[in-house]
């Protein structure tokens, strides 16, 4: 499934935003200046079918797919799905200025030479990003995605299993990165464009770090930590069953709070999860602060002006105020999106900005 230029403005379509926990679902048109949401729902994913971007029992998804597709009676067959995998490799590489033709030719080779993979299994596509200038030289600077032609067929057979029209297979960072355009905002932010923002995924599997600069796509990075061990360490601790660590999560009333500051029993449970809870944060700020580093270190004027939170964990109470002490950078959740009108207006919009973002199209 690659990414085509298909004429979809006005046209019903159907997104699925593939995740080990769970499955988002958008329909809606994408217009010109906006985009109309007619339907947003989730379903979870079955266990064991789904791991790191791969299909483990398709099976089992399509079943779940279809019985969703005709409980909420979507007629459209024109799909699009959006994931994300740690299989799925990307770099920014600068190449010297050349035609478009000798341009394809050089590029091959380079991925060749410069990722750990067999070529022939991957489906490569390249971005250009900007120009810079490199030891004196004219360059540009191009971002290369490579996707495991197995990933993707993988996908192209299940929707069209389920009588779908496989359209596009979109990427978790693409998105950030369209969303990020002028007409798109989010959190009403419309001075975005001489800043560079960083968009931090906290997610169940896994945790995606998009750094996009004046509304370039800088860097992006996928680091295999996730909810799932806030939820195991708080069964481990705390000796209670998942759903009671998932309810004990849920109903943290601050995580920026001092665990050590307790007056009841009661407080004291609470402050023993949210110690559990800061020890995972930490570990998570740890990482993302040597993919901060590694940014900034390539050029002196690098700076990281704002950072936005989304996916599941970040709608932990009082998660962007712990963030922002961390890092000392302004920090906040995305919570809303303009120029996407939806049928049935609901805050949980926010948590589908992967599958909106796959529904932009340029």
């Amino acid at each position: 499934m690659k990414k085509n230029k298909l004429k979809l403005i006005g046209k019903e379509v159907i997104v699925f935003d593939f995740g080990h926990h769970s499955i988002k679902i958008v329909v809606g048109k994408p217009l010109k200046d906006k985009i109309l949401i007619q339907q947003f729902f989730t379903v979870q994913t079955p266990e064991g079918s789904f791991k790191d971007g791969k299909l483990i029992e398709p099976d089992l998804i399509r079943q779940v797919l279809q019985q969703s597709i005709d409980e909420h009676k979507i007629k459209t067959r024109n799909a699009i799905c959006t994931i994300e995998s740690s299989e799925i490799i990307t770099r920014e590489l600068n190449l010297p200025k050349v035609s478009e033709e000798k341009m394809q030719q050089m590029l091959a080779y380079e991925v060749e030479q410069t990722l750990p993979i067999q070529v022939n299994e991957y489906i490569i596509q390249s971005k250009f990003l900007n120009e810079v200038i490199e030891e004196g030289v004219d360059k540009n600077k191009v971002l290369v995605t490579a996707v495991p032609k197995e990933m993707s067929r993988g996908y192209f057979e299940l929707l069209s299993s389920i009588g779908l029209r496989p359209l596009i297979m979109d990427l978790h960072f693409n998105e950030m990165d369209k969303l990020l355009e002028s007409k798109y905002h989010l959190n009403n932010l419309t001075d975005v464009g001489d800043k560079t923002i960083a968009l931090i995924d906290l997610g169940y599997q896994g945790i995606n770090i998009v750094i996009v600069e004046s509304g370039i796509h800088q860097l992006n990075r996928l680091i295999h930590y996730g909810s799932h061990m806030i939820d195991q360490n708080i069964v481990n601790f705390m000796d209670v069953s998942h759903g009671d660590a998932v309810e004990m999560k849920k109903n943290i009333s601050s995580i920026n709070q001092d665990p050590s500051l307790v007056e009841s029993d009661e407080e004291n449970e609470e402050m023993r999860v949210i110690n559990i809870v800061q020890n995972i944060l930490d570990g998570w700020m740890a990482e993302i602060e040597r993919i901060f580093k590694f940014y900034l270190n390539q050029d002196a004027k690098h700076n990281i002006d704002k950072i936005l939170l989304y996916g599941g964990t970040s709608r932990m109470v009082d998660i962007d105020s712990y963030f922002e002490e961390y890092f000392n950078i302004p920090t906040s959740v995305i919570t809303s999106l303009t120029n996407i009108e939806i049928e049935n207006p609901s805050k949980e919009v926010t948590l589908y900005v992967n599958a909106l973002g796959a529904m932009i199209r340029k």
